[in-house]
């Protein structure tokens, strides 16, 4: 923005070249604290940042985008303090360190609470291979378990949803809740069956 100076009045003409230099100059400080005044009002020139100010600008949208997803997830994770360790054995021909025989496990989940229920299941088979070597859990299922409803998972729903399952193995099946629910396991091999309770624990997340 300029500012355009005002014709010279009889009187500025009438002054002596001294005072009209004086007035000149006074004109022209005016000028210029307008004009800075004016440019303060002006947005920045993206032109003058600097490769680095910029390079900064972009790494912080960068992360900033990247942990929005994240922050949304752990948002909506639901909590899971309760965990039951149920023992299974499915058995259609000889386990190590086992009679030979048939063996089936059925384990049962009921939510006694006023409130649905968020359930998830992993397993983890210990035999084979057996030896004392760890193993991890693989996922199985998460089930939103209504009000007073129950559900149960056995031997031949583990091999449908778990690939690699031999014919036989053992392990436990992992449960985890966002409540305290009722667990039971059912053992039979021919001839005989077995009603376990599963015991609960509360751990701290």
């Amino acid at each position: 923005m300029f500012v355009v100076a005002s014709e010279p009045t009889v009187a500025q003409a009438n002054l002596t070249p001294s005072v009209a230099l004086a007035s000149s100059n006074a004109c022209q400080n005016a000028k210029s604290a307008t004009r800075v005044r004016l440019d303060e009002h002006q947005p920045p020139d993206s032109s003058a940042m600097t490769p680095i100010t910029t390079w900064r600008a972009r790494a912080v949208l960068l992360l900033a985008a990247a942990s929005a997803p994240t922050a949304a997830v752990r948002a909506q994770a639901p909590r899971l303090p309760f965990q039951y360790a149920a023992k299974i054995v499915c058995g259609r021909e000889a386990l190590p360190g086992a009679v030979p025989q048939a063996y089936a496990t059925s384990i049962n989940i009921h939510n006694p609470n006023a409130t649905p229920d968020t359930i998830r299941k992993s397993l983890v088979v210990t035999t084979p291979p057996g030896r004392q070597r760890p193993q991890r859990p693989r996922g199985v299922a998460t089930d939103l378990l209504p009000t007073d409803n129950a559900l149960s998972t056995d031997c031949d729903d583990l091999r449908a949803r778990v690939q690699g399952l031999p014919g036989s193995f053992e392990g436990f099946v992992l449960i985890e809740s966002t409540q305290s629910v009722d667990v039971v396991g059912v053992y039979t091999v021919p001839g005989g069956i077995d009603v376990v309770p599963i015991p609960e624990r509360q751990r701290r997340q």
